[in-house]
């Protein structure tokens, strides 16, 4: 399967237009044309909301700095906004390509990585530092003075202890050994017996560890049991299954996790995401505008979903499909060449 060229990143535009002039719309509204006036002030404040997102975008960027990882919550500090509010902006950043082609925002960790951050391991624990404001070079001297601190001690004790040891006479260390008294018979006898067997203890057996997909699985379940809508459980059973060939071809084939990294990190939460915000939808006592149309994009971005997580799995099978093809060509090829084929049975006959 063929590379496909990765896309550069897509630098932030200074602004989008001004948008009508003020003297356009209040100059309509003087001759009363109400219409075009209309239309006028709608143009000037989506030309005015646009140019303030992008200054909220181009904030990001300067709270992000040059790090290829960072928390959501140290930039929602940052910037004053709540951490949902920047997971939004970041959210449009990323679909416009502003952050790179390889930018995700992982909901578990709470972390926007630039980069894929299972590449290297140094990395992973760069923006780790970084999230928790910790400073690797104070921390190294830190645990450097402590481990020479301690090691000082430890060589000036065995030192102490050989020296106290060569300096006591043989002598006095017979003489200072208390000599064992005498045994009673009943004692003697008592000792000779022999002790009682102790059954071993019970070796405690490990804990498993917890299996993310079966969480996963449970999530989805619970969540579908709380949704009413008949439409939108038959599209959650959908993505559950899809979701246990994913990782179970995964545990098959662990080296490529890193093609659905993606996928188990960014695309699998928002949809759990999303059907916990559908299911508190559901269970208003009032369906006003809002509500409703709110549960309408979920239901229309549930298709969507079900179409990705099914071209996913499609893509992992990609290489086997070419391997199985091949393996038929040479086959059919050989059969051929063999003499073995069934159209040359049947010429055989005539």
């Amino acid at each position: 399967m063929s590379e496909t060229k990765k896309k550069r990143r897509t630098a932030i535009p200074r602004t989008t237009g001004e948008g009508p002039s003020w003297i356009a719309i209040i100059a309509t509204g003087v001759f009363q044309v109400w219409p075009v006036t209309a239309v006028l002030l709608f143009l000037k404040l989506r030309a005015m909301w646009k140019n303030k997102r992008l200054d909220a975008y181009r904030a990001c960027l300067n709270a992000m700095g040059d790090v290829p990882a960072v928390s959501l919550r140290r930039m929602a500090g940052s910037l004053g906004k709540s951490e949902q509010e920047v997971s939004r902006l970041l959210t449009e950043m990323i679909s416009n390509n502003y952050l790179g082609p390889e930018a995700y925002i992982d909901y578990s960790r709470g972390m926007l990585y630039l980069k894929h951050a299972g590449a290297q391991s140094e990395s992973a624990s760069a923006s780790a530092a970084y999230s928790a404001g910790v400073d690797f070079g104070d921390l190294s001297s830190m645990i450097g003075d402590i481990a020479g601190i301690a090691g000082d001690i430890a060589g000036r004790l065995k030192r102490e202890f050989t020296a106290a040891a060569a300096e006591a006479p043989q002598s006095t260390q017979k003489a200072a050994q208390p000599q064992p008294a005498p045994e009673k018979p009943a004692e003697a006898a008592a000792t000779k017996a022999p002790a009682p067997e102790t059954q071993p203890a019970a070796t405690p057996q490990p804990t498993p560890a917890p299996n993310p997909m079966d969480d996963t699985l449970k999530q989805l379940k619970a969540l579908n049991d709380e949704i009413l809508d008949q439409a939108v459980s038959d599209k959650i059973d959908r993505i559950a299954a899809l979701t246990r060939d994913i990782y179970s071809f995964v545990a098959l084939n662990p080296e490529r996790e890193i093609e659905v990294h993606k996928f188990m990190n960014y695309y699998l939460p928002t949809t759990m995401k999303l059907l916990k915000s559908y299911s508190l939808l559901e269970r208003q006592s009032y369906q006003g505008e809002n509500i409703v149309a709110s549960r309408h994009d979920i239901e229309e971005i549930l298709g969507t979903l079900v179409h990705a997580f099914e071209k996913q799995l499609d893509q992992l099978f990609a290489a086997d499909a070419v391997d199985i093809s091949s393996d038929i060509t040479v086959l059919e090829t050989m059969i051929a060449k063999d003499g073995l084929s069934h159209q040359q049975g049947m010429n055989l006959h005539l």
